[in-house]
């Protein structure tokens, strides 16, 4: 799968991968972002709707260009791909998923399938290979006091794995807002 061969390139780099993808409806890859995973990317660069051939042949060489003249992504691509492209980072994807999981809050049968999920992918990742139902109990104890506690602590640990050690530059206080509102993505 093609997210999970960026997500291993983006943690070998340490979260420094920068995805450009000039075909139609790009950005919709970003819907691969998981909050309990490593980012796929440190920033993307994709369009959201159809992108003809002549706009790319005109541009991408350009903010190429332009990326190497300036060493800097960001303004390569404010001069040469935007607004056709869309530009999203992986601070605003941490925000995106994290009020999506904020907000969800699911109950009865949702919420069940999410503890348990977030128990499978514990033992995975700390390869656990036959866990004790003693370990089991202590775990989903641990992982409901969290679900009832999304906060500070909750955001710090999410958001270190996400951003692969990265500072997301916002804390969980500035969260608070947007989980009562719909949030829109992608800069301009």
């Amino acid at each position: 799968m093609l997210a999970e061969g960026i997500r291993k390139i983006n943690v070998a780099t340490e979260n420094n991968l920068c995805c450009v993808f000039a075909t139609c409806f790009a950005m919709c890859f970003s819907r691969e972002v998981e909050i309990f995973k490593p980012t796929l990317f440190y920033l993307i660069i994709a369009p959201l709707e159809d992108v003809s051939l002549g706009f790319l042949e005109n541009r991408t060489n350009k903010f190429y260009q332009s990326v190497m003249a300036s060493e800097n992504i960001n303004t390569a691509y404010k001069k040469t791909l935007s607004p056709k492209m869309k530009l999203w980072n992986c601070q605003e994807a941490l925000m995106h998923s994290f009020v999506g999981y904020h907000k969800s809050k699911p109950k009865g049968k949702n919420a069940s399938q999410r503890k348990e999920s977030r128990l499978s992918r514990f033992i995975n990742e700390q390869k656990i290979s036959k866990p004790t139902p003693d370990l089991l109990s202590n775990l989903r104890k641990q992982i409901r006091d969290l679900s009832k506690n999304v906060d500070q602590r909750l955001f710090d640990e999410v958001a270190s794995k996400f951003l692969i050690g990265r500072e997301p530059g916002f804390s969980f206080e500035d969260l608070r807002p947007f989980s009562e509102t719909d949030m829109q993505f992608g800069t301009e």
